[in-house]
Parts: structure tokens; C-alpha cells; sequence
């Protein structure tokens, strides 16, 4: 599925259909109307979060790209200058920001208005909202490459270290990824200690790829 929204390519892989239909699913007792619901609320949010991405890349002269697929999802673009450290810092921090906007904003209205979900099915698609927009952005600003919160430390990195930044990035990312994982492990969390584990051990092989270890990548 490819569309274009706000000026932006949008493009929608079968596998995040298949990894958000897979979370439903795992996520505890859900009839259709839950699943339904829980696909939307998937479906718009990280659509949102990379629309924060776009926005400010696309405000630093970038054509980004959005692509949704199994791990969530991705902006790109070709750069046509390199950006300076400030920039990459504002546009991964964008993201994560777009959710906590909005997640935090439905939290201030429910409290202020006093209103409740009037039934189950509507208390269940405000949890998922709120999960999905707070609790992943709070996830996504972990400082691990390839989340944002990576993107985020290694820009403030290279503005200290210049080019040794992301390198150094990557050696932090290796080490709060694997202590992340051992953590998730110990407290059952068995789904996030693989992707915690995928994260640092893909940062490793960066590392050793950029020493002229392994294999490359085209």
C-alpha cells in the first residue's frame, strides 16, 4: 500500500499488518471489535510518530519517506546536504514527541472533563492509545541505536566527539541494550529481551564492519 500524506511517501509493508495483528493477539483476550480496534489505534499512532520525523525533516529541506513495516516504522530520505548534529537531534526527538503529545493530551482531558470510557470495549481502546503513544515513545527514548533515543544520543555525541560520535553511540548501545535485555529476562519479558538483544547485537556488528571485521553491507 502507497500513498502520499502531507507531501510525505507513505508506504505500508504486509509485515506490519502481520506483527500488529500478531500483538493483538498476544495481548490478552480480544474479540474482533478489539482486534479492529487495536489495529487502528497501531495504525494511526505510528503513523503519527513518523509524521513528527517528517515534519521537521521535511522543515531542514529533506523529501522524507515513511515506511510502516514489522518493527514499527521508518523515515528516510536522501539527504541533500549532510545535517548538522542540532538537526538529526530535532528530528529523532520529533517522533517520540509527537506520541507523548497526544498520548498526554487525552490523559489531560479525561482528568479535567471527568469523562470515562462508557463501556469496555471504549476503556480498552483508550488503554491502547494511551500504550501505544506513551508507552512505546517512553520505550523508542531508550538511548539503544536504532531507537530514537539512540538517534538522539548520537547526535549529542558527535556535537562533543565529532566523528568518534556514533561509534561511541554504538559502544553505549551495546551496553544499556544488553543490560536492558538481561532485565527484561528477569522480569518474564521475554518479547522485549530479544528485540533488546537484536539491538545490541546488531550495534556490534556496525562496529565490527566499520574495523573491517565481517561482513559489509551495499
Amino acid at each position: 500500500m502507497t500513498f502520499s500524506l502531507f507531501g510525505n511517501l507513505v508506504r505500508i509493508g504486509s509485515s506490519f499488518w502481520l506483527m500488529t495483528l500478531v500483538l493483538a493477539l498476544s495481548g490478552g483476550n480480544r474479540d474482533a471489535a478489539g482486534v479492529l480496534g487495536w489495529l487502528v489505534v497501531v495504525f494511526v499512532s505510528v503513523l503519527w510518530h513518523e509524521l513528527g520525523h517528517a515534519t521537521v525533516a521535511r522543515a531542514f529541506g529533506q523529501a522524507p519517506v515513511i515506511d510502516l513495516h514489522g518493527m514499527g516504522g521508518t523515515t528516510s530520505w536522501t539527504p541533500t546536504r549532510r545535517l548538522a548534529w542540532p538537526e538529526r537531534f530535532a528530528i529523532s526527538l520529533a517522533g517520540p514527541a509527537a506520541g507523548l503529545v497526544v498520548g498526554f493530551a487525552l490523559l489531560a482531558f479525561l482528568k479535567a472533563s471527568g469523562v470515562r470510557p462508557g463501556s469496555h470495549a471504549a476503556a480498552v481502546l483508550v488503554d491502547d492509545f494511551l500504550w501505544v503513544n506513551i508507552g512505546w515513545a517512553v520505550f523508542n527514548l531508550l538511548p539503544i541505536l536504532p531507537l530514537d533515543g539512540g538517534g538522539i544520543l548520537a547526535a549529542l555525541l558527535e556535537g562533543v566527539l565529532g566523528p568518534r560520535g556514533l561509534r561511541a553511540a554504538r559502544w553505549t548501545s551495546i551496553a544499556i541494550g544488553a543490560a536492558c535485555a538481561l532485565l527484561a529476562i528477569r522480569a518474564g519479558m521475554t518479547w522485549a529481551a530479544l528485540v533488546l538483544g537484536l539491538f545490541a547485537f546488531t550495534n556490534y556488528q556496525a562496529l565490527m564492519v566499520s574495523r573491517g571485521i565481517g561482513p559489509s553491507q551495499s
